[in-house]
């Protein structure tokens, strides 16, 4: 990408993605991997980019989850222990059951 450099990197949302690339549409014609992802996105996003970048916030604040699974979280909001540990198996990090119940309660609230 000539005169875009990187500033930061962190796993993104879908509903971030969505909107990154809803503002890229507005400049310009995106390529096909671009559309593609645009719908892909549109598809599947569950959360308002509001509401996704408040439960982000708020599991961030947690200070319990990797950024990898916060975003994970967010995307597919898991309503179960199942669901949620599926999440980060394959990571050597684990939560306890308090954390769990913590988490879950506050996807409950977003959804």
């Amino acid at each position: 990408m000539i005169g875009r450099t990187k500033v930061a990197e962190r796993p993104a949302t879908l509903a971030e993605v969505r909107d990154i690339l809803k503002a890229r549409a507005k400049e310009g014609e995106l390529g096909f991997e671009q559309s593609a992802t645009l719908e892909y996105a549109e598809k599947f996003t569950k959360l308002s980019g509001a509401k996704a970048k408040e439960l982000r916030k708020a599991l961030e604040d947690l200070g319990s989850l990797p950024p990898e699974v916060v975003s994970k979280a967010v995307d597919l909001l898991p309503s179960t222990v199942a669901e949620l540990r599926l999440l980060y198996s394959k990571t050597r990090f684990n939560l306890n059951e308090q954390q769990t119940k913590e988490v879950l309660d506050l996807v409950a609230k977003y959804k």
